[in-house]
């Protein structure tokens, strides 16, 4: 559990995402950049596809990823349209 809440300490705010974002065009396109996990690091740039939501709760430590954190439940998220392989924002709850 210290390593979610050292995660969720990191994160943006809704409201520093929105001051971020107030100066760009409502048409400017969005992107999110990452690390594709390869020796190099390189880093991908990768569209955002949708938006969701989640409860903190629904986190949990994980070594298959790079943060240390996923979401439990993949069967959950396929179901919420979130199992395609899609970049999606999440906003917790």
């Amino acid at each position: 559990m210290a390593m979610i809440k050292r995660l969720v300490s990191r994160t943006l705010t809704a409201s520093s995402l929105i001051a971020h974002l107030e100066h760009f065009d409502e048409e400017t396109p969005i992107f999110i950049s990452c690390s594709y996990g390869d020796r190099c690091n390189t880093m991908q740039i990768l569209p955002i596809q949708d938006t969701g939501d989640f409860d903190i709760e629904d986190l949990e430590t994980s070594g298959y990823s790079q943060s240390g954190v996923a979401l439990k439940d993949e069967d959950d998220r396929q179901k919420r349209g979130q199992g395609s392989g899609d970049i999606i924002i999440l906003f917790a709850e």
